[in-house]
């Protein structure tokens, strides 16, 4: 690896299932299981955490120890700022040798912690209004039709090992986590302020690091909102190292029209954004289709993009939907992290990046 020659994948999922490892007891962190079916394809390029006994990802925590309003010290694991406006590199991101560092982020605020039921049914009468502007009753009753166990809380998985856990969390009961977590994150201005301003001093520090040269931004779920919410407001100067945008699992749609969130961007970075989306999954959608288009449930919908640069003449801003299946390998269509087919084509992007042959 030469100076300044790192890729970074940054990691981001929803509130509420960012699970940071504890090592000492052999729980995995949430990122875990991506690490490893990413590291089965990009082998020894991508590092490990040179600070964790077994490696793994790096996380990064919004406050360190958790729910203690320190918020310096969990966000030093990356770096911190110097009066040139660099970033310190005195903890590094992966083990010597390697291409690619992998970088998760867990919000560790107290709202983290307690399902938001009030948020919730905020969001759900939010959303009422543009249920039919979204996609047609029969579409809204193949979207939501399935998922009445999840949304009324019935379903009870059996109990899984301590040391599976927090991977597990990545795709279960994926809509009880929309209704909880979801609607403290559009209801709530305290919740979402701290959330966009962790991620993004995060991604500025990352980006300010001078062993870094790309940077991937991973997101899945609502993982994808905070996201998408957050690059606009990347500092110009560390925006440029934004090589690739992933979403996976992505409702934009649905915040676009239930939400009444418009399809306008004052402001977006130059970078390549790819969805992946489950026809069967219910909160994922296709991006490509314009913002006039209702969903009907059919594959592969194209069109120029869900949103547009309000700042250079409404232009679309790009989007590649790819459509995968995740029922095979992980029985659940939410679950894209261990699916993989998913993780192969997430891979092979981010060898492409790294410049790595595979």
């Amino acid at each position: 690896m030469s100076n300044g020659g790192l890729t970074c994948v940054i990691t981001i999922h929803g509130i509420g299932f960012q699970k940071a490892p504890d090592d000492e007891k052999g729980i995995a962190g949430y990122a875990d299981e991506l690490h490893g079916n990413l590291k089965r394809s990009l082998k020894e390029a991508l590092g490990e955490d040179p600070e964790r006994p077994h490696g793994g990802a790096v996380y990064v925590s919004s406050e360190y120890p958790p729910q203690t309003r320190d918020i310096e010290e969990g966000l030093k694991r990356i770096g911190q700022w110097k009066a040139d406006g660099t970033v310190t590199t005195d903890r590094p991101l992966t083990r010597e040798g390697a291409s690619i560092a992998h970088v998760a982020l867990v919000y560790s605020g107290d709202e983290e912690h307690v399902a938001d039921p009030l948020a919730g049914t905020v969001l759900a009468l939010l959303g009422a209004g543009g249920m039919t502007g979204y996609a047609s009753p029969i579409g809204l009753l193949r979207i939501f039709g399935d998922s009445l166990d999840g949304l009324l809380h019935h379903q009870t998985p059996a109990p899984r090992p301590a040391e599976t856990e927090a991977a597990a969390a990545a795709g279960s009961n994926a809509v009880t986590a929309l209704v909880d977590h979801v609607g403290g994150y559009v209801a709530r201005n305290k919740l979402r302020e701290r959330v966009r301003m962790f991620v993004r001093d995060a991604i500025n520090r990352l980006a300010a690091r001078p062993d870094v040269k790309n940077i991937v931004i991973n997101s899945h779920s609502n993982g994808t909102v905070i996201a998408f919410d957050v690059l606009p407001r990347i500092w110009p100067s560390q925006s440029a190292k934004l090589s690739l945008f992933v979403t996976a699992g992505c409702p934009l749609r649905k915040y676009m029209f239930l939400m009444s969130w418009g399809h306008e961007i004052i402001s977006w970075p130059s970078v390549r954004w790819l969805n992946y989306y489950d026809i069967d999954d219910v909160v994922a959608d296709q991006l490509q289709p314009d913002h006039d288009t209702q969903l009907t449930g059919l594959a592969s919908m194209g069109g120029p993009g869900l949103f547009v640069n309000y700042a250079i003449d409404l232009r679309p801003i790009p989007v590649e939907d790819r459509q995968i299946s995740n029922v095979k390998a992980s029985k659940h269509p939410h679950n894209y992290w261990a699916d993989p087919i998913f993780c192969e084509s997430l891979a092979q992007e981010i060898g492409k990046i790294a410049e790595i042959t595979m």
